[in-house]
């Protein structure tokens, strides 16, 4: 099996990330107390030990950073299908 870059998709860091997401609109001080839990719980030794015998980084971004993320990854996708002219059929 080819690399991404063989493939020739220079460029492209995959990997698997997982969020928490709230829905749209939900108040500022709510998805505050859930991103300040959620760090609680992403810097517990507890948490880090799982983590590392799964060999998972935990990152804890701020509802900011994960909606640039999710952004960034929306588009680059995005391109890729339109680059490949992927249609559904």
């Amino acid at each position: 099996m080819p690399t991404l870059a063989e493939a020739g998709l220079k460029g492209f860091d995959i990997g698997t990330w997982f969020g928490v997401l709230a829905p749209a609109g939900t108040p500022k001080d709510v998805t505050a107390r859930l991103s300040a839990e959620m760090q609680k719980i992403i810097h517990s030794p507890e948490f880090r030990k799982r983590m590392d015998e799964i060999g998972a980084e935990p990152i804890g971004n701020t509802p900011e950073q994960m909606a640039q993320q999710i952004r960034e990854e929306t588009e680059k996708f995005a391109k890729l299908v339109k680059d490949a002219k992927v249609a559904i059929e």
